[in-house]
């Protein structure tokens, strides 16, 4: 399945416009521009400098080359990385792809949150979905089941693009992340809970 479609059928949103700040640094659209078509899904670096996105992202040809424009904004970014499909750890039974170590460890990046969710936490999901994949967006989802396999069941659906997204907590003035965005619905959004122990799974201790 291409990026700018995600696993389920979805409405689209028109959502509220995020302004970048260095809180937030380190989301970005993940671009793939093949002969027939272009695509993007959104991505994200943690503190230790790994990329996250989802793994069905990756649905592309071999000698696809990706490229990760962090803070995108209208045609600009603070930060450019081109990318090769085989440098991504993919674990597809919970739609997560990941380069350990895709740039330097960085603390403006985002960190990851080791406190247990709770039902009815509000969570952001940002990403660059559909029809206005220029621009960050912003929803706010309440959290409506955790699974004991890392399922999150989010109060939202999201637009196509949106696929490898941050979902989001607040900690003081800054956000945490909890989970990889990988699905939608009408009315929910999927995503997996992400934690340092997985990360370190598929990249070590680093």
């Amino acid at each position: 399945m291409r990026c700018s479609s995600l696993l389920l059928s979805m409405v689209l949103w028109l959502v509220p416009l995020v302004a970048l700040s260095d809180t937030e640094a380190g989301v970005g659209r993940l671009n793939f521009g093949g002969h027939k078509e272009t695509t993007n899904c959104t991505a994200f670096l943690t503190e230790r400098g790994h990329l996250v996105t989802a793994a069905h992202c990756l649905n592309l040809p071999e000698d696809a080359k990706l490229h990760f424009l962090e803070r995108y904004d209208r045609g600009g970014w603070t930060r450019h990385l081109e990318l090769l499909l085989d440098w991504f750890a993919r674990d597809g039974l919970k739609d997560l792809a990941v380069i350990c170590q895709a740039v330097p460890a960085d603390g403006g990046a985002l960190a990851v949150s080791e406190r247990p969710l709770a039902v009815g936490e509000q969570l952001e999901v940002w990403g660059y979905g559909a029809p206005r994949s220029h621009v960050l967006q912003q929803r706010t989802c309440p959290l409506l089941r955790a699974s004991n396999d890392g399922t999150l069941v989010l109060g939202c659906d999201v637009s196509g693009g949106t696929s490898g997204a941050p979902v989001l907590r607040r900690k003081g003035a800054g956000r945490e992340v909890v989970g990889v965005v990988w699905g939608t619905d009408v009315a929910r959004s999927y995503a997996h809970r992400l934690t340092s122990e997985l990360l370190e799974h598929h990249c070590g201790g680093s």
